[in-house]
């Protein structure tokens, strides 16, 4: 009664790791709307660029390509957006296979090596004729193929972003 305290009652909770997931949020996010808009701006371009004649109509097969890999681009950020979710929800359904792994590092790097070579670099699969487990290029590994291909090429993409000219 009066002054006198009598006491005190509350909880206490540690939120450190909330906000710095909130903060991983915020930050995949900013780089997904900007990876997303760089391809979109390209695209904007190049029909602006064809709609007014600077790009010659015997030349259009070069850029609709362009225009193709730069929305191929925006469908594998989306794809991998879902998939980090859907990761993050703990509902990913792998479905794992055999697969040549010889076969699809080559696939996916006869796909990239038109973009490492505009930037100066060149990418090499080896293990056509070694011998052991890859002896003609027959390695088999089991993954889910989807996932699997999508960390190669997100790797190899970094690399070629990354790596200085000519490595």
């Amino acid at each position: 009664k009066g002054d006198n305290f009598v006491g005190t009652e509350g909880l206490a909770r540690d939120i450190t790791a909330q906000l710095a997931l909130e903060e991983d949020r915020e930050e995949l996010l900013y780089m997904l709307t900007h990876d997303i808009k760089n391809p979109i701006s390209a695209i904007l371009f190049i029909i602006y660029m064809m709609r007014d004649g600077t790009i010659s109509e015997n030349r259009y097969g070069e850029y609709y390509d362009k225009i193709e890999k730069a929305c191929n681009g925006v469908v594998r950020l989306v794809e991998g957006f879902l998939d980090y979710k859907k990761f993050e929800f703990g509902s990913v359904n792998l479905e794992k296979a055999r697969v040549n792994i010889c076969r699809l590092l080559r696939d996916v790097a006869r796909t990239y090596s038109s973009e490492a070579k505009a930037k100066g670099k060149n990418i090499t699969v080896n293990g056509e004729d070694c011998e052991g487990p890859c002896a003609n290029g027959k390695l088999v590994i089991e993954v889910d193929e989807k996932y699997f291909q999508r960390v190669i090429e997100n790797l190899l993409t970094n690399a070629i972003k990354f790596t200085p000219k000519g490595g």
